[in-house]
């Protein structure tokens, strides 16, 4: 008898340090989980005048914004289509580059060295309210000609 008492003891114990430990880490974990969302503000135009990579949102997002010197605005995906790594920006190359894998993107998200050959997706982007959206759950394809659809680019001039 004293022997399951303790065994049930101890069980309880456990539980409680358990429930104790998820209470602890839920208001910590439970905003990193909704923190990604699909659809996000990217800020104001006047925030990309001019021909650049704007890396603020790789890491939270894994998007940078792209002002491409032909004067379109990309949501290009920061990362790499081979393994799925944060890559980064070079400026002083003017290159993406896979810190994991070593390929190397251009500006405009082609792939030009390295074992990723697939080019860098895009996201929809669009212009509402005085404010940049980026939705997430929409991708376009170079390789599938889609890189040209209205949503995968703004033109910075008509705006």
């Amino acid at each position: 008898m004293k022997r399951k008492t303790i065994i049930l003891g101890l069980f309880l114990f456990l539980g409680l340090v358990a429930v104790g430990a998820w209470l602890l880490a839920f208001p910590t974990i439970l905003p990193r989980l909704w923190s990604n969302k699909l659809i996000f503000s990217a800020g104001r135009l006047s925030e990309y005048s001019t021909p650049d990579v704007y890396d603020h949102f790789r890491f939270d997002q894994k998007v940078n914004i792209v002002h491409l010197p032909e004067g379109h605005l990309v949501a290009m995906s920061a990362a790499c289509p081979h393994l799925g790594c944060i890559i980064d920006w070079l400026p002083e190359y003017q290159e993406f580059r896979d810190p994991c894998q070593g390929c190397r993107f251009r500006m405009n998200g082609i792939p030009f060295r390295g074992p990723a050959h697939i080019p860098l997706p895009r996201h929809k982007i669009a212009f509402e309210n005085g404010e940049i959206l980026v939705d997430k759950s929409v991708e376009f394809h170079q390789k599938r000609g889609e890189w040209g659809l209205p949503g995968s680019f703004l033109d910075v001039s008509a705006l």
